[in-house]
């Protein structure tokens, strides 16, 4: 049987009890509002008396207060963090590509499209008219607006990398805060646990922290028995405990795309890979969603430059300028540009240097192979002699433009010969111009020229010499005057009579480029010269005249010296192309001289617009380098994916808000406050307070009369 007094106490712990749940009751009212606040529970426990043998127990001690709980699903809360690092990504990737859709402008009257359509426009006009200065102002105006736009838009996407980079500073930095914010949580967490205090709300501060960094980066969280819990961020631990790891930028250099890329690592120098979250997608926008952009740009950029200048430079201004470029080179030289590489001196020490001349078109150099330049002294008169294979019954010239003069110095007994081998007879054109400025300083001209008829195994021959002061230009020219045959087959022979005479013979190594040699007086050879040689293109059946500047420190042996001829193909090609798009300008030279645009396929040749022409369906072109797809389709085809891409983007975006919105308003069912659940507490407790303080007026008066009775 208990003890009357004993029942003062079970009143007593009854009010204290009803007590304390009111004000749990209250706390959760006054935080029905808070973000991230957890309802609370008071769970309470009935106290036992403890039993001692022969005495009889009581039946209880009252209540007590097991433990004051928050209402947390663990399940919600993770899929909330889950579905809020997916949001976030695709929030941020979703932004970059809008942003990016809003600097191309694209489709629209802005857009590169419509200036490269209207570029080519422009050429196709100077074909039509190309005596027409305004066709031609028109022409650079447009290219240099399509360069203007170009330019303007990488400036833009530059501009998206500077507040990419500012951003991800941001986002690692408020990271590490927050990291270092639910560190000091858990170890005050841990505290209160040890000292067995409530740290609900500490509880639910933490909670918050972790879902606000669950939207930067991706993180698993484990609980540990202590009450504090271990963070994983990326597959490394960011925090342990009450120690958190700092994340920190690194930059590293890409050779092969040329350009910085940023990774994270935490303090201990270990990689750190964000899969999802904020973080995630800046470090997307800024590694790989811009440089592809720029990358694209620059890609047409370069090939637009590569293919108008490669066309450009073939054709004629209106004044016989030649091998100008339209849009200015930023490296000389270019990838793709036919360059010499592989020589060195020869070991006879004769020749010194090697080159073509500057701003020759590629027609005028020779065919990518490999040469050997050799060098004859005291050539003794042998004829040199090259089988020629016709290309054309249409009057076009196999050998056109024989240039073997060097300067007055040319042997006085030089003899050019073409012999027909088959076919019927035919009918050669010939003229050489013999030129020098007598002592008044006036220009002399000795003209001749002929035609000759050849029949099989006959030949023709010339044979010329010079004067001191003379200058020789001969021009051999097959012409179908009458019965030219395709296939017919001739030999060209070049010879100097007699000793006494120097040589410089190119050929190619396998036998096949055949190119011709160049004779001259003994002592002729000296310094540095730009020589003309012939060579036959296969391919085409076409003898071109192609040009080198030799460097000659006399010959004074006979030696040779290889080298090679192709396109520059250097080690990192990004090098050139990088920034292509940011160095996009016209030619400042076309801007002064309009005349100088090379319309024409020929030198001086009225109403010439066969270049232009081909620079104008450059616009149907299929680019290599652009995946086989004309420039327009190109740009267009970027465009689609990028406006596919960002619907993409936005759509996953929706689809993780929408989870996540469900699943915080089921965690919000299980850990929200109602109000009229609190207000229903409230009452049960009001009632149950004044139960217990009744229960304590009774016992008082039960007492009250067992002492009254008692005296």
């Amino acid at each position: 049987m208990g003890s009357t007094f004993g029942s003062f106490e079970i009143g007593r712990r009854g009010i204290h009890v009803m007590q304390k749940g009111s004000q749990v009751a209250g706390q959760n009212i006054a935080n029905a509002n808070t973000p991230g606040y957890s309802r609370q529970i008071m769970n309470l426990k009935a106290l036992r008396p403890p039993a001692v043998p022969g005495v009889e127990t009581p039946p209880g001690y009252g209540v007590d207060v097991a433990a004051i709980n928050r209402i947390k699903s663990e399940f919600y809360s993770n899929q909330i963090l889950q579905s809020l690092t997916a949001r976030d990504y695709w929030s941020q990737l979703g932004e970059t590509l809008a942003a990016l859709e809003v600097i191309f402008l694209e489709p629209g009257d802005t857009g590169i499209n419509t200036y490269l359509s209207e570029f080519f426009d422009a050429w196709q006009e100077v074909s039509v008219n190309p005596e027409s200065y305004a066709a031609r102002v028109n022409l650079v105006e447009q290219a240099d607006t399509l360069s203007g736009v170009v330019r303007e838009m990488y400036g833009r996407l530059e501009d998206m990398f500077i507040d990419t980079e500012k951003e991800i500073n941001d986002c690692i930095t408020e990271i590490n805060v927050l990291a270092e914010e639910i560190a000091n949580l858990n170890k005050q967490i841990v505290f209160h646990e040890a000292l067995g205090k409530v740290s609900n709300e500490l509880l639910d501060e933490r909670d918050l922290r972790i879902q606000e960094l669950s939207e930067l980066i991706d993180i698993k969280v484990l609980q540990k028995e202590s009450g504090a819990v271990e963070i994983m961020a990326g597959g490394r631990t960011l925090l342990h405990d009450d120690l958190f790891f700092p994340l920190e930028k690194v930059i590293v250099f890409n050779e092969e795309t040329r350009e910085r890329e940023f990774s994270i690592q935490n303090n201990f120098k270990f990689k750190v890979n964000p899969l999802g979250g904020k973080l995630q997608g800046l470090l997307e926008t800024f590694n790989e969603v811009l440089p592809f952009y720029r990358a694209a740009m620059d890609d047409l950029a370069y090939h637009l430059v590569r293919e108008v200048n490669r066309v450009h430079r073939e054709g004629f201004g209106l004044e016989g300028s030649t091998g100008l470029n339209f849009f200015e080179p930023w490296e000389d030289p270019m990838p793709g540009d036919v360059i010499i590489s592989g020589f060195e001196a020869d070991p006879g020490g004769n020749i010194t240097s090697l080159g073509f001349p500057p701003g020759i078109p590629d027609s005028r150099k020779l065919l990518d192979g490999e040469y050997r330049l050799e060098t004859e002294v005291g050539y003794n008169g042998v004829s040199t002699a090259e089988t020629v294979s016709s290309y054309s019954r249409n009057g076009q010239a196999l050998v056109s433009g024989v240039d073997v003069a060097v300067d007055n110095e040319l042997n006085s007994s030089i003899f050019f010969e073409v012999t027909k081998l088959d076919g019927e007879d035919i009918y050669l054109h010939y003229s050489y111009i013999h030129t020098k400025v007598n002592g008044d300083g006036e220009l002399q001209t000795n003209v001749d020229e002929g035609i000759k008829k050849l029949k099989a195994g006959d030949n023709a021959g010339v044979a010329f010499g010079s004067g001191d002061g003379w200058t020789l230009e001969l021009n051999i020219t097959l012409e179908d005057i009458l019965n030219f045959s395709e296939g017919d087959k001739f030999i060209i022979q070049v010879s100097a009579a007699g000793s006494g005479s120097d040589r410089i013979r190119l050929e190619s190594t396998d036998g096949v480029k055949a190119v011709y040699a160049i004779t001259a007086a003994s002592g002729a050879f000296e310094g540095e010269q730009e020589l003309q040689f012939f060579q036959l293109d296969e391919s085409t059946g076409e003898h071109r005249k192609v040009s080198l500047i030799i460097g000659v420190n006399g010959l004074t042996t006979d030696s040779d010296a290889v080298f090679t001829v192709g396109p520059f193909q250097p080690e990192h090609p990004r090098e050139y192309i990088y920034q292509a798009a940011a160095k996009l300008k016209v030619n400042p030279y076309l801007i002064e001289n309009k005349d100088a645009v090379a319309a024409a396929g020929k030198d001086r040749a009225p109403g010439d617009g066969a270049n232009a022409l081909e620079i104008a369906r450059l616009r149907e072109k299929l680019i290599e380098g652009l995946g086989n797809t004309t420039f327009e389709d190109f740009f267009r085809g970027l465009m689609v994916d990028l406006g596919v891409q960002g619907r993409e983007a936005q759509r996953l975006e929706y689809n993780m808000n929408a989870i996540y919105e469900n699943m915080a308003e089921q965690a919000e069912a299980v850990s929200g406050v109602s109000l009229d659940d609190e207000m229903l507490s409230m009452i049960q407790f009001q009632h149950s307070y004044n139960a217990a303080a009744k229960f304590l007026s009774i016992i008082d008066q039960m007492l009250e009369t067992l002492i009254n009775e008692i005296r």
